[in-house]
């Protein structure tokens, strides 16, 4: 399970990117999130649409979407996508650029210069939303330059952060995530965790053997991927920089509180290469198998969003 990985949900004729949510009790500054998947359709019928699935109900809704997605990022109040367009049609090229789509109504805004990055292989958006830092080609409009690069949302300026030593995939900074005060970045660099100091440009490499990264909202914790068959999750103390302790392994999603990183499980029950859905209590180490996902899917990528987005 390398790599950027896709969820499926074992319905008739769906091919699903799966985005995984958890219900929680709404705690102080933290809104309601829920279980929802975003699933393609058949094949280039656009049919496109994020179910939800609430962990505390049986009954489930769904949201449009405008345009297939490929890469994208849940905004970290819950209610919004950043996204690129995925493949509309056979033979067709996904148009460029990050999209900002938002819910309650439905509606699509292409965020300004994005389409100036001729490939984008990770971003992150800022906890405030207001900044979007790229790994990928950007064209200045007379040269391609290729790094880390950091777009204003607003305005649409570009900065650049690292310069990659070419423009190979790769050398390229992958599963990049901000810190929640937004001055530091997350990522993996050559299967090392890796952090960057957005204001000085630099970088400090951490520990090798990684393949995917996330800061916790709380800013206590990075939790790292394993690189190994076992592909544990490593917690590592977002102050000291010192691994605390192994969890099993992840999609390396943090819960808006902190609390439960989401992962998935295989039971015999469910048949072969059939899949249920685990939230992992961070303190404990404790796993639990969320009722409303059992044996439904078959891979797995996960994320949260605001529970009003189905209402």
């Amino acid at each position: 399970m390398k790599g950027q990985l896709t969820f499926r949900v074992r319905v008739v004729e769906l091919v699903a990117l799966l985005v995984v949510l958890i219900s929680s009790g709404k705690a102080e500054g933290l809104f309601h999130y829920d279980a929802a998947v975003y699933s393609a359709g058949p094949a280039f019928t656009h049919q496109q649409r994020l179910a939800l699935f609430p962990l505390t109900s049986a009954g489930n809704s769904s949201v449009p979407m405008p345009f297939p997605i490929g890469l994208f990022v849940i905004g970290s109040d819950g209610k919004a996508l950043y996204a690129q367009r995925g493949l509309e049609s056979p033979g067709t090229v996904p148009a460029a650029g990050v999209f900002k789509i938002e819910f309650n109504p439905t509606r699509a805004s292409l965020i300004p210069r994005s389409t100036a990055f001729r490939s984008i292989f990770s971003f992150a958006v800022s906890p405030r939303q207001d900044r979007i830092v790229i790994s990928g080609r950007y064209w200045d409009g007379s040269q391609l330059t290729c790094g880390v690069f950091q777009l204003e949302v607003a305005g649409g300026s570009v900065s650049q952060v690292l310069k990659a030593p070419d423009c190979d995939r790769t050398n390229a900074r992958t599963y990049l995530s901000f810190s929640p005060d937004s001055t530091l970045i997350a990522a993996i660099y050559h299967q090392s965790l890796e952090l960057i100091d957005l204001a000085r440009q630099t970088t400090r490499s951490v520990e090798g053997g990684f393949y995917k990264a996330e800061w916790s909202p709380d800013g206590k914790w990075i939790a790292a991927l394993e690189h190994s068959d076992r592909e544990r999750t490593a917690l590592f103390d977002a102050r000291s920089l010192k691994k605390e302790r192994l969890l099993e392994t992840s999609d390396l999603h943090w819960s808006p509180d902190s609390r439960y990183l989401i992962g998935w499980k295989w039971q015999a029950a469910c048949g072969p290469e059939i899949y249920s859905l685990q939230k992992i209590e961070v303190e404990t180490g404790k796993a639990s198998v969320i009722e409303s996902s059992r044996c439904k899917l078959v891979g797995g990528s996960s994320g949260w969003i605001d529970s009003s987005v189905g209402q």
